[in-house]
Protein backbone atom coordinates (compact mmCIF):
# COMPACT_ATOMS: atom_id res chain seq x y z
CA UNK A 1 0.00 0.00 0.00
CA UNK A 2 2.90 2.54 0.97
CA UNK A 3 3.99 1.83 -2.46
CA UNK A 4 1.25 2.91 -4.15
CA UNK A 5 1.10 6.15 -1.69
CA UNK A 6 3.58 8.80 -3.99
CA UNK A 7 2.02 7.41 -7.30
CA UNK A 8 -1.60 8.54 -6.09
CA UNK A 9 -0.73 12.42 -6.58
CA UNK A 10 0.47 11.46 -10.48
CA UNK A 11 -2.64 9.57 -10.95
CA UNK A 12 -4.95 12.02 -9.79
CA UNK A 13 -3.40 14.61 -11.72
CA UNK A 14 -3.39 12.18 -15.40
CA UNK A 15 -6.90 11.32 -14.44
CA UNK A 16 -8.45 15.00 -13.59
CA UNK A 17 -8.16 16.15 -17.21
CA UNK A 18 -9.78 12.83 -18.47
CA UNK A 19 -12.92 13.32 -15.72
CA UNK A 20 -13.17 16.87 -17.21
CA UNK A 21 -13.97 15.86 -20.35
CA UNK A 22 -15.74 13.52 -20.58
CA UNK A 23 -19.43 15.79 -19.58
CA UNK A 24 -17.90 18.07 -23.03
CA UNK A 25 -17.80 15.23 -25.26
CA UNK A 26 -21.16 13.99 -24.14
CA UNK A 27 -22.36 17.37 -25.23
CA UNK A 28 -20.35 17.14 -28.62
CA UNK A 29 -21.70 13.83 -29.47
CA UNK A 30 -25.24 14.82 -28.23
CA UNK A 31 -24.70 17.97 -30.64
CA UNK A 32 -23.69 15.07 -33.17
CA UNK A 33 -26.28 12.63 -33.10
CA UNK A 34 -28.93 16.24 -33.34
CA UNK A 35 -27.14 17.44 -36.24
CA UNK A 36 -27.13 13.43 -38.23
CA UNK A 37 -31.04 13.34 -37.21
CA UNK A 38 -31.47 16.75 -38.15
CA UNK A 39 -30.01 16.37 -41.77
CA UNK A 40 -31.71 12.96 -42.16
CA UNK A 41 -35.54 14.43 -41.96
CA UNK A 42 -33.83 17.49 -43.58
CA UNK A 43 -33.66 17.77 -47.98
CA UNK A 44 -33.53 20.96 -50.07
CA UNK A 45 -37.19 22.42 -49.70
CA UNK A 46 -37.60 21.54 -46.27
CA UNK A 47 -35.17 22.57 -42.96
CA UNK A 48 -35.66 20.42 -39.18
CA UNK A 49 -34.28 22.28 -35.88
CA UNK A 50 -34.40 20.06 -32.76
CA UNK A 51 -34.06 22.00 -29.89
CA UNK A 52 -33.30 20.18 -26.68
CA UNK A 53 -32.77 16.75 -27.47
CA UNK A 54 -31.91 14.52 -24.40
CA UNK A 55 -31.32 10.76 -24.42
CA UNK A 56 -29.43 10.17 -27.16
CA UNK A 57 -28.23 6.84 -25.24
CA UNK A 58 -31.33 5.55 -24.43
CA UNK A 59 -34.08 3.76 -26.50
CA UNK A 60 -36.61 6.48 -24.84
CA UNK A 61 -35.59 9.95 -25.61
CA UNK A 62 -37.33 13.71 -25.41
CA UNK A 63 -37.07 16.96 -27.52
CA UNK A 64 -37.80 20.50 -26.39
CA UNK A 65 -38.85 21.63 -29.95
CA UNK A 66 -38.84 20.45 -33.27
CA UNK A 67 -39.50 22.62 -36.14
CA UNK A 68 -40.11 22.40 -39.48
CA UNK A 69 -39.91 25.13 -42.31
CA UNK A 70 -39.78 25.41 -45.98
CA UNK A 71 -38.81 28.57 -48.79
CA UNK A 72 -41.86 29.99 -46.90
CA UNK A 73 -40.66 29.39 -43.25
CA UNK A 74 -42.28 27.81 -40.67
CA UNK A 75 -45.43 25.24 -40.94
CA UNK A 76 -45.05 22.76 -38.08
CA UNK A 77 -43.77 23.34 -34.29
CA UNK A 78 -43.81 20.46 -31.80
CA UNK A 79 -42.81 20.93 -28.04
CA UNK A 80 -42.40 18.45 -25.74
CA UNK A 81 -41.71 15.49 -27.80
CA UNK A 82 -41.09 12.33 -25.97
CA UNK A 83 -40.04 8.89 -28.45
CA UNK A 84 -39.29 5.24 -28.13
CA UNK A 85 -37.06 5.12 -31.10
CA UNK A 86 -34.38 2.71 -32.56
CA UNK A 87 -30.74 4.53 -32.11
CA UNK A 88 -28.57 1.89 -34.44
CA UNK A 89 -30.62 2.04 -37.39
CA UNK A 90 -29.03 5.85 -37.84
CA UNK A 91 -26.20 3.67 -38.65
CA UNK A 92 -28.42 3.00 -41.58
CA UNK A 93 -29.51 5.68 -42.41
CA UNK A 94 -32.38 5.98 -40.76
CA UNK A 95 -34.95 7.09 -38.76
CA UNK A 96 -37.04 4.24 -36.86
CA UNK A 97 -39.31 5.56 -34.43
CA UNK A 98 -41.89 2.95 -32.25
CA UNK A 99 -43.52 5.41 -30.59
CA UNK A 100 -43.72 9.20 -30.41
CA UNK A 101 -46.19 11.63 -28.25
CA UNK A 102 -46.21 15.34 -27.88
CA UNK A 103 -47.05 18.06 -25.08
CA UNK A 104 -47.93 20.27 -28.10
CA UNK A 105 -48.61 19.98 -31.83
CA UNK A 106 -49.08 23.30 -34.28
CA UNK A 107 -49.73 23.19 -37.81
CA UNK A 108 -49.42 26.78 -39.19
CA UNK A 109 -50.04 26.27 -42.70
CA UNK A 110 -49.72 22.94 -45.23
CA UNK A 111 -46.24 22.96 -46.29
CA UNK A 112 -45.03 23.83 -49.85
CA UNK A 113 -44.64 21.15 -52.51
CA UNK A 114 -40.71 19.54 -52.24
CA UNK A 115 -40.07 20.33 -56.44
CA UNK A 116 -37.85 17.56 -56.50
CA UNK A 117 -40.00 14.56 -55.54
CA UNK A 118 -42.79 13.60 -58.34
CA UNK A 119 -46.30 15.01 -58.54
CA UNK A 120 -48.59 12.52 -56.78
CA UNK A 121 -50.98 10.32 -58.90
CA UNK A 122 -54.60 9.75 -57.89
CA UNK A 123 -57.01 11.76 -55.30
CA UNK A 124 -54.65 14.86 -53.19
CA UNK A 125 -57.12 14.58 -50.24
CA UNK A 126 -55.92 10.32 -49.69
CA UNK A 127 -53.10 9.81 -47.62
CA UNK A 128 -49.73 8.13 -49.09
CA UNK A 129 -49.75 4.50 -48.57
CA UNK A 130 -45.81 4.36 -48.66
CA UNK A 131 -46.42 6.59 -44.98
CA UNK A 132 -45.96 3.92 -42.33
CA UNK A 133 -47.71 6.50 -39.86
CA UNK A 134 -49.70 4.44 -37.10
CA UNK A 135 -51.65 6.42 -34.18
CA UNK A 136 -53.41 4.11 -31.61
CA UNK A 137 -53.77 7.21 -29.01
CA UNK A 138 -54.94 10.15 -30.57
CA UNK A 139 -54.53 12.66 -27.54
CA UNK A 140 -55.00 16.21 -27.71
CA UNK A 141 -58.18 17.64 -26.07
CA UNK A 142 -57.79 21.04 -27.41
CA UNK A 143 -57.41 21.25 -30.52
CA UNK A 144 -57.81 24.62 -32.60
CA UNK A 145 -57.27 26.30 -36.72
CA UNK A 146 -54.25 28.53 -36.62
CA UNK A 147 -55.30 30.20 -40.16
CA UNK A 148 -56.72 29.28 -43.13
CA UNK A 149 -56.40 25.70 -44.95
CA UNK A 150 -55.74 22.20 -43.45
CA UNK A 151 -53.83 23.37 -40.43
CA UNK A 152 -54.46 23.48 -36.30
CA UNK A 153 -53.06 23.26 -33.34
CA UNK A 154 -53.38 20.64 -30.50
CA UNK A 155 -52.14 20.33 -26.48
CA UNK A 156 -51.97 16.83 -24.25
CA UNK A 157 -54.19 17.31 -21.29
CA UNK A 158 -52.83 18.51 -18.17
CA UNK A 159 -49.59 21.07 -20.55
Amino acid sequence: MRRFLPALPLLLLLAAPLAAQTPAEQDRDRGFLTGLIEDALSSSARSVVIEGFEGALSSRASVESLIIADREGVWFRAEDLVLDWNRSALLRGRIEVQELSAGRIEIIRPPLPDPALPRPRGDPLQPSRTAGLHRDRPDPQRPHRAGRGPAGSADRPGS
